[in-house]
């Protein structure tokens, strides 16, 4: 996978690609499109989402959704990052 490579060593600033950045991907300055949201289950919405902000030295970034009208797994995806991510400031384990 050399185009990803690339992403990783800061040699390329975007990239277009399907559903890689689902799981197992942590990158610095990271904002995420999701393309036809309204196709994905909430729990892909929320894995997909949950790449950005990972890194310690870059905690926040964008997620945006382009989609055709706002489906139950969009609605239950944004409700349960938002439970999350209360949980995890109420722990102190995120500002």
């Amino acid at each position: 996978m050399k185009k990803f490579s690339l992403l990783r060593n800061d040699e390329i600033d975007i990239m277009f690609t399907t559903t890689i950045l689902e799981r197992g991907v942590t990158l610095e300055y990271l904002d995420v499109v999701i393309v036809h949201t309204e196709k994905f289950t909430s729990s892909a919405i929320i894995q997909i989402a949950g790449r950005v902000g990972r890194k310690l030295s870059c905690p926040t970034g964008k997620v945006v959704c382009y989609h055709e009208g706002i489906t139950k797994n969009m609605l239950h995806a944004k409700n349960e990052i938002s439970k999350m991510n209360s949980l995890a400031r109420k722990k102190g384990w995120i500002t």
